[in-house]
């Protein structure tokens, strides 16, 4: 009757070979992901001009322009704003809007979590006016930015497709999204 050997070393070393043997499968479907600046632009630019209107006004935000950094909120949109009234009152302006990264794991898809506006400058505006056009900016931004995604793994990309199950870390890092992603 043969039996399998039991002693301790035999058996150290057949788990020490099986983690060994998981730890390198777990490692091999393991996936960062570089997205550019220039991605996300170019999504971002598909959603553009956003518009919010409440009672008499009417508020735009257009041509954004993406900027990534290092810290607490990765992303910033530089965005000309445009306000309209009755009585054919025009206004323009600047906004900058911030917020972190999120990822919907089902979707695979990343959006930019609570868009804030940092700064908002409107030239030749009453400045009595400026809390109402800041929140309807501010509306514009939350409604459409954190319910679109800025970028979407790709299904066709095998890798991208195995690792979307499952976000590790995301930062921003020279300029670059470093999303990593693992399938286990």
């Amino acid at each position: 009757m043969n039996t399998l050997p039991t002693s301790r070393p035999v058996l150290q070393q057949l788990l020490l070979i099986t983690l060994l043997a998981v730890s390198n499968l777990s490692w091999g479907f393991s996936y960062t992901l570089e997205i550019t600046g220039q991605q996300i632009q170019q999504k971002v630019d598909t959603l553009m001009p956003l518009q919010k209107k409440k009672l008499f006004f009417t508020v735009t935000l257009s041509n954004a322009r993406v900027e990534l950094t290092e810290g607490q909120q990765p992303i910033s949109l530089f965005s000309e704003i445009t306000l309209e009234a009755p009585n054919n009152i025009r206004a323009t302006g600047r906004a900058t809007i911030s917020g972190n990264l999120s990822y919907n794991a089902q979707q695979g898809a990343f959006y930019l979590h609570n868009p804030v506006i940092r700064q908002l400058e409107i030239d030749q505006l009453d400045p009595g006016l400026l809390p109402t056009v800041k929140q309807l900016a501010q509306n514009a931004a939350s409604q459409t930015l954190a319910k679109r995604p800025v970028y979407q793994l790709d299904d066709q990309d095998l890798k991208q497709k195995l690792a979307k199950t499952m976000l590790k870390s995301i930062r921003v890092e020279n300029q670059l999204i470093k999303a990593e992603l693992s399938a286990f």
